[in-house]
């Protein structure tokens, strides 16, 4: 999704890896709920929903009237929640401000360099650019 934006090459990776994407959570009444992953930064979460909803704006003028009877999509259907995943499987190589501050002051010295963070990037930038007019 990301390719489809003006953005520099090696910021359109970001979503790469699937532990990035992942913040759904379906309860026993079969209720799906977006999940807030608290080592996400505020910044890079909105980004995540804002391509969310350019997938599912493109899917629609890719589908027209076939889009419409499928019913709600999946990313529609979800919740906004209150629920908060423990961090586990955070992904590696990202920009330091995709990392929440909150989550990287928990986090000891070596887990600060596994992390390999790389330099801050403009995520509001590429947010503007992947919003729907």
């Amino acid at each position: 999704m990301l390719s489809q934006l003006d953005i520099p090459d090696d910021q359109q990776d970001i979503f790469g890896d699937p532990s990035s994407c992942s913040d759904t959570e379906q309860t026993s009444d079969k209720t799906l709920h977006r999940v807030q992953c608290s080592w996400r930064s505020t910044q890079f979460s909105s980004l995540g929903k804002k391509l969310d909803l350019l997938h599912e704006h493109q899917k629609m003028e890719k589908l027209g009237i076939k889009y419409k009877k499928k019913g709600d999509s999946f990313w529609v259907l979800r919740k906004n929640s209150e629920f908060l995943e423990e961090p586990f499987n955070v992904p590696t190589s990202l920009p330091c401000n995709c990392y929440h501050p909150h989550y990287l002051a928990t986090c000891t010295e070596a887990e600060i360099l596994v992390l390999q963070m790389k330099k801050e990037i403009d995520l509001e930038c590429i947010a503007t650019k992947a919003s729907i007019s």
